[in-house]
């Protein structure tokens, strides 16, 4: 039997460039389950993908490119979420609530490789933990600039991380999970905006309480953000 050839007796074209990455991305998603991304060569991910040496390297310049590129795909739609929405500057919170239900459903469609990216990006001194660092840190500001332009107050850098890193942690979890039951990421997405919501009245009573600069913009702004996030608390109950 003759290989490589169509019924016409041409060589088969071969696949694109963009077949031919996805084909890696997967494969690379594969290897890294098992293997630190750092730790992993074009052999593995060659052999995984079945493809020649001479493939990768047409679609990618070294493994450095390799897990760049998957990386920044994953991270960009799941920051490209979030910054999406905050970019309306809605004066309500529930915008965080909706992005939350995005970033979960795209994690049902993204599967392993959400959970990859997450797991190798928590080992420090990884290829991605500085990457990871700067998408996380890109959050924070949005969210804080938000806070600022609503309702006059910024709210604690540290807590708003604080609630990121247990948002991102109910993430992970569904990602690790496999689930593509919508039941499961209704549960996990509300368990993430209840993370939300209650960090965000706590910094509201903290800024109301302790009065740091009384008649400042904090104040004025911590009471919207009272009356906001408790219009928001009655009507969803």
């Amino acid at each position: 039997m003759v290989t490589g050839l169509a019924r016409s007796g041409r060589k088969k074209a071969r696949p694109g460039l963009v077949v031919q990455r996805r084909r890696i991305f997967e494969a690379a998603t594969r290897v890294f389950a098992h293997k630190a991304a750092d730790s992993a060569t074009v052999a593995d991910v060659v052999r995984e993908a079945d493809i020649s040496r001479q493939t990768f390297y047409r679609c990618f310049s070294s493994m450095d490119d390799l897990t760049d590129r998957l990386f920044e795909h994953a991270m960009l739609q799941v920051v490209g979420t979030v910054g999406r929405l905050v970019d309306t500057q809605p004066v309500s919170p529930t915008w965080i609530r909706d992005a939350i239900y995005e970033v979960f459903s795209l994690a049902s469609h993204m599967g392993p490789l959400l959970s990859l990216v997450l797991k190798q990006s928590q080992r420090p001194g990884s290829v991605w933990e500085a990457q990871r660092r700067v998408a996380f840190e890109q959050i924070v500001d949005w969210i804080s600039d938000w806070a600022e332009h609503a309702f006059g107050a910024t709210p604690p850098r540290l807590s708003l991380a604080g609630a990121l890193h247990g948002i991102e942690e109910l993430l992970a979890q569904f990602a690790r999970s496999g689930s593509r039951v919508v039941a499961d990421r209704e549960r996990y997405s509300e368990a993430a905006w209840q993370v939300a919501l209650g960090t965000c009245i706590a910094i509201g009573i903290q800024l109301e309480v302790l009065r740091v600069e009384p008649g400042a913009n904090a104040f004025p702004g911590a009471k919207a953000l009272i009356a906001t996030l408790d219009h928001v608390g009655t009507s969803e109950g």
